[in-house]
């Protein structure tokens, strides 16, 4: 089951994700995660225990973009970290919220509610 205030972070350089992470928590969400590949998030999205992913476009070798075409089907909002603008995301995610990195946190959790 989904906990309210639950967010999945995704993203691949460790010190942001912890950096992220430790502000999250301060704000008062649970973080799952993070998970540092894109392996690892499929895990987690198996657990159903978020409602929100906050996924960097750029993991690894590879994009989050079927991951997070994967969260949209399962009715998980999807917010992408980037430092590109939304015109990099294909056409059926143009849908999801965007937040520019570097990620300031005031920002970031205005944005999640």
């Amino acid at each position: 089951m989904a906990v309210e205030k639950a967010v999945l972070l995704v993203e691949d350089e460790a010190i942001i994700a912890l950096d992220i992470q430790l502000e999250l928590e301060a704000a008062g969400w649970t973080v799952v995660g993070p998970a540092l590949t894109l392996r690892r998030a499929r895990e987690l999205l198996s657990t159903g225990t978020f409602r929100l992913a906050l996924l960097d476009i750029n993991v690894g070798r590879d994009t989050s973009f079927d991951f997070a075409q994967a969260c949209i089907d399962a009715d998980i909002r999807v917010v992408f970290m980037t430092g590109h603008s939304n015109q990099r995301l294909p056409e059926a995610l143009r849908c999801c919220d965007l937040i520019r990195k570097p990620v300031q946190m005031r920002e970031l959790t205005a944005m999640l509610g």
